[in-house]
């Protein structure tokens, strides 16, 4: 019996430790899951950098139309 008992507490822990692996493991995922917000947060501000850098270029003289050919009746 008493060794039923060991038993039974040395399985305990190791579900306890495959627990506490577990719950390391989500931690892990949050902070990459943060770390791929903030990266693509930094790429989206770049973006607008190079869109606001192209729209200046255009104000300076090289205004760019995409203008259809108009017809004449």
């Amino acid at each position: 019996m008493e060794s039923q008992k060991w038993k039974v507490k040395s399985q305990k822990s190791k579900v306890e430790s495959q627990k506490s692996k577990v719950e390391s493991g989500k931690s892990k995922v949050e902070s990459q899951k943060s770390k791929v917000k903030s990266l693509k947060s930094k790429v989206e501000s770049r973006k607008w950098k190079v869109k606001s850098q192209k729209l200046k270029v255009n104000n300076c003289g090289y205004i760019y139309f995409s203008v259809m050919p108009v017809m004449s009746p």
